[in-house]
């Protein structure tokens, strides 16, 4: 079992230029890949988010994930076999837990974003990697439980 570091962030536009960047572009390839899908089948509405999904699918590798919603924390599983503990960055926003991964050994890269419904202590939020799963313990805010 490894532990992976969780990386405290004040809100979206706080990130890493970089990561920021890149995540941005990311988004920019698959709404281009997702209205070239569009245009192929004739351009007819009502399969827009198929199209979206697809072009997920084919530019990026999206890792099955569970969250279970307790009364104090949210406990998130994200299977990454494959991926080691190096691989691996996670950030922690208000309200948000990010998963980016370049591993060497694919050609896709793991852009996650997890977004909860009600704010997080980041700073408590804990993540280890075992036997190819990522598991997280995220506190609630306590302000968010007393509501």
């Amino acid at each position: 079992m490894s532990s992976i570091a969780v990386e405290k962030v004040g809100e979206l536009a706080a990130l890493p230029r970089g990561l920021f960047q890149e995540m941005s572009s990311i988004e920019e390839k698959i709404r281009a890949r997702a209205y070239q899908l569009f245009e192929n089948r004739g351009g007819e509405p009502g399969r827009e988010l198929d199209d979206w999904l697809q072009a997920e699918r084919q530019l990026m590798w999206l890792p099955e994930t569970e969250i279970d919603r307790k009364d104090k924390e949210f406990q998130i599983r994200v299977n990454v076999q494959g991926l080691e503990a190096r691989d691996l960055r996670l950030l922690a926003l208000p309200q948000t837990i990010l998963l980016h991964a370049e591993p060497k050994s694919r050609e896709s890269k793991v852009f996650l974003r997890i977004d909860l419904e009600s704010p997080i202590d980041a700073d408590r939020a804990t993540a280890r990697l075992e036997k190819g799963v990522l598991q997280l313990s995220v506190p609630k805010l306590r302000q968010a439980m007393a509501a």
